[in-house]
């Protein structure tokens, strides 16, 4: 007898981000990345008197909040262009000077969107992003205007984790090739990697005593490089391990 499956009972606009974050073609790169930062987390450095160890050595107090992994470039109501962390982490590799760069040097153009209406469903809107290679989704309206913005995360959050591991094996979402890094590991380090390997995040790892293996010990991610870039903390100088999370 064929297994029964019930079909999710849903509202795609549940996962739609109605507010997403809009920016106008002439905002300073300086001033995308600001409002991304204070968007996703807040970073506080501790204050260390002169006989405590310096930065690199003295890890930052990071709480996230809301997270926003990309803003829309809109003009007159009509959108333009996206820039994501990925866009920012990649400029920031060419260690190119970020005054008088504006969002339309940056942003990705056309723009992949999908029209709002009850044609949208979970699935479509996913084979979308699977086709073009995208992690963020516009959604307009008849007159080009922006609805809403669908991500992946937000998608995957409507379906009960059982509609996954009923059909997928571990082996066939992991990734065995890791790409990581020492906790000495300048931060100008873990952007190249980022950009050579095409990932989104770093594995921090360190040398277990008696063995040979590597243990993670933290993570670098997209989002840490644009909120250290905010900072204006030295890339090649800030290690590794002041800025890591340990999830």
């Amino acid at each position: 007898m064929a297994l029964q499956t019930k079909a999710p009972t849903f509202s795609l606009h549940q996962a739609l981000d109605s507010q997403p974050l809009q920016v106008s073609s002439d905002t300073p790169i300086d001033g995308v990345i600001s409002l991304m930062s204070q968007a996703s987390v807040h970073c506080h450095i501790p204050v260390r008197a002169a006989d405590e160890p310096p930065l690199s050595a003295a890890p930052l107090a990071v709480s996230t909040h809301q997270h926003t992994s990309c803003v829309l470039v809109v003009d007159s109501g009509q959108l333009t262009g996206i820039l994501t962390e990925k866009d920012i982490v990649r400029l920031i590799a060419t260690d190119k000077a970020l005054a008088g760069l504006t969002a339309a040097d940056l942003m990705t153009h056309p723009v992949v969107t999908v029209p709002d209406g009850e044609g949208l469903d979970i699935f479509s809107a996913l084979n979308v992003m699977r086709h073009h290679h995208i992690h963020h989704l516009s959604v307009v309206n008849d007159q080009g205007e922006v609805i809403g913005l669908l991500t992946p995360k937000w998608l995957r959050s409507l379906m009960e984790p059982a509609d996954f591991m009923r059909f997928r094996l571990v082996h066939e979402v992991m990734s065995s090739q890791v790409v990581h890094a020492l906790p000495t590991a300048p931060v100008l380090q873990i952007v190249q990697q980022l950009i050579q390997h095409q990932v989104s995040c770093v594995v921090i790892v360190a040398a277990v005593e008696g063995k040979s293996a590597l243990a993670p010990v933290g993570i670098v991610t997209e989002r840490d490089i644009v909120q250290i870039q905010r900072l204006g903390l030295d890339l090649k100088r800030t290690q590794a391990q002041t800025v890591m999370s340990a999830p």
